[in-house]
């Protein structure tokens, strides 16, 4: 089945609530650095498109506003060498549903060089009946997964560089997310030698 007038993308996560297809994808295939010249679809942002009818149409976002991102990460981190560095885009590297919500963990690009540095687990979760993005312990976010909107909240679950591999699992008889990653501990050019980490939130 074609999703038709949306735009295509990369890195697609398909899930499925109450009879409903939610497909996350990074859109597009060009990469921008510039802010002025980025705008959606390109590959620096990420949308949900919903299919009720078990994939024969799509909707590019279902949220109230219509068209457009869901994850817009283009902002400026605070690194250890350097005051402020901009960030890109975030690789997404998973999304499951429960409890009405569609959860996703991803690691955030930044530099002047796309395929760069790498770092910062962040997982947040789209509440299906609010209409907007959640932290893990629930504070509202928006309508549109920032990096201003998250910097100081507990969706940012780790901070350090050159990662990989973000996943999670829910267990349901505590009530907990479980976060894993690979990374290489403070390093950006060193030897490829990773190491495990984890989260509970």
């Amino acid at each position: 089945t074609s999703l038709g007038a949306i735009v295509g993308g990369t890195y697609t996560y398909p899930v499925t609530h109450e009879g409903d297809i939610y497909l996350l994808y990074r859109t597009g295939a060009r990469h921008f650095h510039d802010r002025e010249e980025l705008q959606y679809p390109s590959h620096e942002f990420a949308t949900i498109a919903r299919s009720t009818d078990g994939g024969e149409t799509w909707t590019d976002r279902w949220a109230p506003e219509g068209d457009g991102p869901v994850i817009d990460m283009f902002g400026f981190v605070e690194a250890s060498d350097e005051d402020w560095i901009q960030t890109v885009d975030a690789y997404i590297n998973d999304m499951s549903c429960w409890r009405d919500r569609l959860h996703v963990t991803m690691y955030l690009a930044y530099g002047e060089e796309h395929d760069g540095r790498r770092g910062y687990v962040i997982h947040a979760a789209w509440d299906l009946a609010a209409d907007t993005w959640v932290t893990p312990e629930g504070e509202e976010i928006g309508e549109v997964l920032t990096w201003d909107g998250i910097r100081d909240t507990d969706a940012v679950v780790f901070t350090d560089y050159s990662l990989s591999k973000t996943k999670h699992a829910y267990d349901p008889t505590s009530d907990t997310i479980h976060i894993t990653w690979m990374y290489r501990p403070n390093s950006l050019d060193g030897p490829d030698d990773h190491t495990f980490g984890m989260a509970e939130v």
